[in-house]
């Protein structure tokens, strides 16, 4: 079965530009996340302000107020710590797609990584293994991710990823981006 700490060194080297030394300066994820964490926000990126990933957004949806004044809101994200981060991982995108259950780490990386980027992942995902794409993970997609022969369902995941994002506006910003880090996840059978 496949295991989020598995991914989050992935999702630091795009999320925050961790560097291969500081890849491999930092075995520990959470010492890793102290190092490279930033709060950037794009113009081109509708998602807003983000620290390590997470919007503001999702941020005020399931964050913490850092700062105790009452408020979730760009103060609190900037003072996100690595139990928050991996929480909000945990709960809002691993758990989301049932990752714990998915027999290959590399497609349970493909998915939640996916997820991690963009709104329309889990539908994407669903046509693909041949479900009612409703949206939502439950005992019905899995089993059929985990029916599929692994290093298949992974590059067709993979090419399924990169047309969705083809079809956004945001792909003359973003594509090279994209492609890059759809690219850098591997298949480990």
């Amino acid at each position: 079965m496949a295991h989020i700490e598995a991914l989050v060194r992935h999702i630091l080297k795009w999320e925050c530009g961790a560097s291969a030394a500081q890849l491999a300066k930092y075995a520990d994820n959470e010492q890793l996340f102290n190092a490279v964490r930033k709060t950037t926000r794009n113009p081109n990126d509708p998602g807003g302000w983000t620290n390590s990933g997470i919007t503001l957004a999702t941020w005020i949806a399931r964050g913490y107020d850092n700062d105790g004044d009452g408020d979730r809101d760009l103060a609190d994200l900037r003072a996100m710590t690595y139990p928050q981060w991996i929480t909000i991982m945990r709960d809002g995108y691993w758990r989301r797609a049932l990752a714990d259950r998915i027999d290959s780490q590399s497609v349970a990386n493909m998915i939640v990584d996916f997820m991690f980027t963009s709104g329309g992942a889990a539908k994407c995902v669903q046509r693909v293994v041949g479900v009612a794409a409703d949206g939502v993970f439950g005992p019905k997609t899995i089993e059929a991710i985990n029916a599929r022969p692994a290093e298949d369902l992974f590059y067709r995941l993979r090419n399924a990823r990169l047309n969705y994002y083809r079809s956004l506006s945001a792909w003359k910003h973003f594509g090279k981006g994209w492609t890059n880090r759809v690219m850098d996840l591997k298949f480990v059978g």
